[in-house]
């Protein structure tokens, strides 16, 4: 058994040497994908929404505090807003083709 060893030692240390690079690689694209979603989450669109109120009025702001421009943002209330003109206070038309930029910009 030793003789059979010393004799193919150079074809059993590539065929070891083989699996360990297959190993590698499964284990390093695993780790790039999970690098992929990290990245992406970091760096998502993070939307703030809250109501300030100054003197008698109540104001929306409206804040990105993420690292990207949030598209296709739709703002609704529960329950609906009452108004005796909607279509002055049509929160889709407002912000349907505007993207919110981030507030660092």
């Amino acid at each position: 058994m030793f003789e059979f060893i010393t004799q193919h030692l150079s074809e059993i240390s590539n065929f070891s040497m083989a699996i360990a690079t297959v190993i590698m690689v499964f284990y390093t694209k695993k780790s790039i994908d999970e690098m992929k979603i990290s990245r992406k989450e970091a760096n998502k669109a993070n939307i703030v929404f809250y109501v300030e109120q100054k003197e008698h009025n109540l104001n929306f702001i409206i804040k990105n505090i993420g690292h990207t421009m949030a598209h296709n943002v739709k703002i609704r209330s529960n329950p609906e807003f009452k108004t005796d003109e909607p279509e002055k206070f049509n929160f889709d038309s407002i912000f349907k083709y505007y993207s919110i930029i981030p507030s660092r910009f």
